[in-house]
C-alpha cells in the first residue's frame, strides 16, 4: 500500500498514532491499526483494522 497525499494520513503514519473524531486512539502495528475496546460484556479487548480501512477512516474525517 502506498500512502496518498492526505496530510492527516501522512501524519498518522509518521506519528504511529491517531485520535479519531470520536476520541478513539489508534496505534499503528505491522498488521494494521489497533485500538482498545470494551465489549458489550464489559471485558477489555483489542480491535484491529487493516491499513486500507484505516486510511479510509482518516480520509473521511479529514477530506483534502
Amino acid at each position: 500500500m502506498s500512502l496518498n497525499d492526505n496530510p492527516a494520513v501522512r501524519k498518522a503514519y509518521e506519528d504511529r498514532t491517531y485520535t479519531a473524531a470520536d476520541g478513539t486512539t489508534w496505534t499503528r502495528g505491522m498488521d494494521g491499526w489497533f485500538t482498545d475496546i470494551i465489549t458489550d460484556l464489559g471485558t477489555d479487548g483489542l480491535m484491529l483494522v487493516r491499513h486500507d480501512d484505516f486510511v479510509d477512516l482518516v480520509e473521511k474525517e479529514n477530506p483534502s
